[in-house]
């Protein structure tokens, strides 16, 4: 069996350890070609330790990559899963603004958590209506957005109605919205396909007119010389 170059290198150097030990004389071409063999071994071992290195860190590297793939997979799956932990309390409970209140329906808690929050609340709604986090989501569906930048990866939390998510800066709120939705396992699909139902259609270059005095049109780029 052939022997590894480690093995070959340290016999190598036993040899010529002895050879020096005996007192023995070895002659010029002798000693140089056991010199250079041992260099030789030398280099080739470094070389095999040297892959070796490289792939033990390659490995730990896709170990790591693969450990952090998996924690960021559970962690989506985990907020996107629409499932309040045991032992979480609805705030709403002990509120006074609840008390004695009751709504007949999901849509009807919608307008009262308007007039009375000024916003969407879902845990509001979800307290006087009776209705799981996830029912009250449910039957809302289409009436209400879930806003990628202020949902703060809470799935009861972030939502507005759909006039004012369907305002505004709308392709900004598109982006945002494709971002999110491939982070997040198509979670904000819905999202996406509402924006891109009301964007108004892209103008191309050509139909677009710059006349003198537009009021987009900075001053100093008009030249009148």
């Amino acid at each position: 069996m052939e022997k590894k170059p480690s093995e070959r290198f340290d016999q190598l150097s036993l040899f010529f350890e002895l050879e020096k030990l005996r007192g023995e004389e070895l002659s010029s071409d002798k000693l140089a070609d056991l010199i250079n063999e041992l260099q030789a071994l030398k280099r080739k071992q470094d070389k095999i330790e040297a892959d070796q290195n490289r792939k033990t860190a390659e490995a730990e590297k896709n170990r790591r990559e693969q450990e952090e793939k998996e924690r960021l997979e559970a962690q989506i799956r985990e907020v996107t899963c629409m499932d309040l932990p045991p032992d979480l309390e609805n705030a709403f409970y002990s509120d006074s603004r609840t008390s004695g209140v009751h709504a007949g329906s999901a849509a009807d808690a919608l307008v009262m958590s308007l007039a009375t929050l000024g916003k969407v609340d879902i845990e509001y709604i979800a307290s006087i209506t009776s209705l799981s986090y996830k029912k009250v989501i449910g039957a809302l569906r289409g009436s209400i957005y879930q806003n990628p930048d202020t949902w703060d990866e809470c799935f009861y939390k972030g939502w507005e109605t759909s006039d004012e998510y369907l305002s505004g800066n709308l392709m900004r709120k598109w982006k945002a919205a494709k971002e999110a939705n491939a982070k997040y396992n198509g979670y904000f699909t819905e999202n996406v396909k509402a924006i891109e139902a009301v964007l108004p259609p892209a103008v191309a270059t050509k139909d677009i007119y710059v006349t003198l005095g537009s009021p987009w049109v900075p001053t100093d780029i008009i030249d009148t010389s």
